[in-house]
């Protein structure tokens, strides 16, 4: 199943409508104003801030750029902001889903991100992080915007990489924000060096593929 990530921000002084948040983004349109409550937004969960939202209040959900530039006005201008609350939207369903039900979960990493010392530095580990060699069939890569891109495959090829057991939410989420927003998550089916297959998570691009150019990594 395929997800993006987006962000709930709460109408609270000092941000307190929706026209506020267009004008700090420049954004072309208000963003629309929902009702939120403790269960959709995963109150129990504290957020990267350590402080908790109102069980239920007004909110605005905004993609990636309008909540950097919402952190930015409030650093710059010293405000103190209710909790930013990262989300997962699927595209199979309405609801919104705070996050994964338990982990860890194994993530297919493939091209730059097969690094320990890429993934190291984008998780901020304090020690190299533990991958196992895998590879996912059906697949096969391209280059966008000179980064290796994960597609599906109609001559049954497969690729290979490594497999990172995320311990967290906010591990996928910057592993998310590494990748951009012309990748998504989707479930596949990874086989071990020795073997053994399992289900697991991996980013695939998602784009136009007419941008796409040819990778000799192929198998």
């Amino acid at each position: 199943m395929a997800a993006t990530t987006s962000y709930i921000i709460f109408l609270s002084p000092p941000l307190s409508t929706p026209e506020q948040i267009q004008d700090i983004a420049r954004l072309p349109q208000r963003p629309e104003i929902r009702a939120i409550n403790e269960e959709e937004s995963d109150a129990d969960e504290q957020d990267e801030y350590g402080e908790q939202p109102a069980a239920s209040t007004s909110c605005c959900v905004v993609d990636r750029s309008t909540k950097d530039a919402i952190v930015e006005w409030a650093r710059s201008s010293g405000v103190v902001l209710k909790p930013i609350i990262p989300i997962i939207q699927t595209e199979s369903a309405d609801t919104t889903v705070a996050h994964q039900d338990s982990y860890p979960v194994p993530y297919f990493l493939y091209g730059r991100l097969d690094s320990y010392a890429l993934l190291r530095s984008i998780l901020g580990l304090a020690q190299p992080p533990t991958l196992q060699r895998a590879s996912v069939s059906d697949y096969e890569t391209k280059t966008w915007d000179g980064k290796d891109a994960l597609i599906p495959s109609a001559t049954g090829r497969s690729v290979e990489g490594r497999v990172y057991m995320t311990i967290s939410y906010d591990e996928v989420e910057k592993l998310a924000d590494y990748e951009g927003f012309a990748f998504e998550v989707s479930k596949c089916h990874i086989t071990y060096a020795n073997g053994e297959v399992c289900e697991g998570n991996v980013f695939r691009y998602r784009g136009d593929r007419l941008g796409l150019e040819d990778l000799h990594e192929q198998i």
